[in-house]
């Protein structure tokens, strides 16, 4: 399908394009099933699934994948409030399993 032309290109090329970037990251949050969630949940979540991408991408590239703290801090840096990662457990880690087992699947 059309959109896994651009998946590939996001995990594994260095010269993905901000179109391969954009449909990637609406591949893996429409195809995600996290659309019931709360206005502020989905909106963390969202940009969550664009930190699964990048964290995917340092795996296929042989480096360590993203911990807590700077998911959180990528998240922060997108909507300008704090994330606090030692409520990860509690509030995020569902959310990023689910993510990364889909990001798995494509």
């Amino acid at each position: 399908p059309k959109p896994l032309q651009h998946f590939g290109p996001t995990l594994y090329s260095p010269l993905a394009t901000g179109d391969d970037v954009a449909i990637a990251h609406g591949l893996v949050w429409i195809g995600s099933g996290l659309g019931q969630l709360t206005q502020r949940q989905g909106e963390r979540a969202y940009w969550m699934a664009l930190a699964a991408i990048n964290s995917h991408k340092r795996a296929v590239n042989g480096r360590d994948t993203l911990r807590p703290g700077e998911v959180c801090l990528f998240i922060e840096e997108r909507l300008g409030c704090r994330i606090d990662p030692s409520h990860w457990a509690r509030d995020y880690a569902s959310t990023w399993e689910r993510l990364a087992r889909h990001i798995d699947r494509l």
